[in-house]
């Protein structure tokens, strides 16, 4: 895996652009929110942080949720 980017600048302490996971739970994300932005990155590449990133990942998360709950309804769940 690569770095994680922030505004196109790689995350890191010196740049002082770190973010922990812990602070990026407090700014709205859920934690399957994060694991779905991380799994987005590919094997060999970065991941970029971004609104755009953040918006493709609660649309996932909600397509997960909705279809969860069809599925549970349909077994009586």
């Amino acid at each position: 895996m690569g770095h994680l980017s922030i505004a196109g600048s790689k995350m890191s302490k010196s740049l002082k652009n770190f973010q922990t996971i812990k602070d990026a739970l407090k700014t709205g994300y859920t934690a399957r929110g994060m694991r779905v932005v991380f799994l987005m990155g590919q094997w060999n590449d970065g991941v970029e942080i971004s609104p755009d990133m953040r918006t493709q990942a609660e649309g996932w998360e909600t397509t997960v949720n909705v279809s969860s709950q069809q599925v549970f309804s349909m077994h009586g769940y």
